[in-house]
């Protein structure tokens, strides 16, 4: 049908992605499309305590053996879900992620005390970013999502907490 897509493909092989939002239009010809598989880039970088300001991403930390969640989001408007890795700081509060596709990522850490931290960036193709992930206190929040007009809950509602993302993902 017309309207706008955005065609994604992934190659399964490599990790390797391209992305690229397409427009049909109503009678139209066929729509024809290169889709050029992007360099794949490199994460890596830091857990330090606190908020992360006033550190640099080459440092070391104390904090050893905690879980690292790296996910690539795909492509805005693609049904695809996020691919998701899991790594460890090693005994230097480092952490490393190789082959990484380009585009939205996030890169979450926790431990089972309630520490936690969070970021979110834009990883261009085949580059590599040094980053550092501050790690602090975890405070609980509560409530309920509900339907406007239905008068009931939404049982299969998806609900994440961002910081620091004013109306949506960034």
């Amino acid at each position: 049908p017309a309207g706008a897509y955005v065609l994604e493909a992934l190659d399964l092989a490599t990790g390797r992605r391209a992305w690229q939002t397409v427009e049909v239009s109503p009678g139209g010809g066929i729509v024809e499309l290169e889709l050029e598989l992007q360099p794949l880039g490199r994460v890596t970088g830091v857990a330090v305590p606190g908020d992360g300001s006033g550190h640099d991403c080459l440092e070391t930390s104390t904090l050893a053996g905690w879980p690292v969640r790296l996910e690539v989001q795909p492509a805005s408007g693609s049904p695809y879900p996020a691919l998701s890795v899991l790594g460890m700081t090693g005994p230097d509060g480092r952490f490393e992620f190789e082959g990484v596709p380009s585009g939205r990522l996030a890169l979450s850490i926790e431990d089972t005390s309630g520490l936690s931290g969070y970021l979110a960036l834009e990883l261009p193709p085949g580059e590599t970013v040094c980053l550092v992930l501050g790690v602090g206190d975890s405070h609980p929040v509560s409530g309920r999502v509900w339907q406007a007009g239905a008068g009931g809950g939404a049982p299969h509602a998806r609900v994440e907490l961002l910081p620091g993302v004013a109306g949506g993902r960034a």
